[in-house]
C-alpha cells in the first residue's frame, strides 16, 4: 500500500466518520426537540397558555423541517456504511491487496460515497494526519470549522 493509497482511505474513513457523527447528533437533538417541543405543547394546552403552545409550534415545525429537509438519520446510515468500506478496504489492503486493484477499490468507494458537510474537509484532513502518526502539518481551522467538529466529535 503506498503512502498516497493509506491517505485516501483514511481520510475517507476520517470524513465519513465525521460526517455520520454531525448527522447523528442532529438527527438526536432535532427527535429531542421535538419530544421536549411536543410535551411543551400540551402542557400550554393543558394551562390556558397560547404563547407556549405557539411557541412550542414553532419549534416543532422548525425541527419537523430539519427532519425532511436534510434527513440526518439517512444521511448519518449512508455515511456508516462509507466509512466501514473504507475500512473494509484498510483491512484488504493489509492482507496484501495492492497495486491496481488497490486503487480501483478506493475509487469505487469514494464514488460511492454520499456528499458530505465541505466544512467538515480541513477537520477530516488534520484527523487523518493524526491517524496516520504525524505530528505536523494540520491545517488551522475557521470558527465554523472548529463548531462542527466540536459537533460531529
Amino acid at each position: 500500500m503506498t503512502d498516497d493509497q493509506k491517505y485516501d482511505i483514511y481520510y475517507g474513513y476520517a470524513y465519513s466518520e465525521l460526517c455520520q457523527s454531525f448527522y447523528s447528533r442532529l438527527d438526536f437533538v432535532t427527535t429531542f426537540v421535538q419530544l421536549v417541543g411536543g410535551s411543551g405543547a400540551a402542557a400550554g394546552v393543558l394551562s390556558g397558555s397560547p404563547a407556549l403552545v405557539g411557541f412550542s409550534g414553532v419549534v416543532l415545525a422548525i425541527c419537523a423541517a430539519i427532519g425532511v429537509a436534510v434527513q440526518p438519520s439517512i444521511k448519518a446510515y449512508k455515511h456508516e456504511l462509507s466509512k466501514c468500506a473504507f475500512w473494509e478496504i484498510r483491512r484488504k489492503a493489509l492482507e496484501d491487496f495492492q497495486g491496481s486493484a488497490l486503487d480501483v477499490a478506493i475509487a469505487q468507494a469514494q464514488g460511492a460515497s454520499p456528499i458530505g458537510i465541505k466544512t467538515l474537509e480541513d477537520p477530516a484532513y488534520n484527523r487523518t494526519l493524526e491517524m496516520l502518526g504525524y505530528s505536523s502539518g494540520a491545517v488551522p481551522l475557521s470558527r465554523r470549522q472548529r463548531w462542527l467538529r466540536a459537533m460531529a466529535l
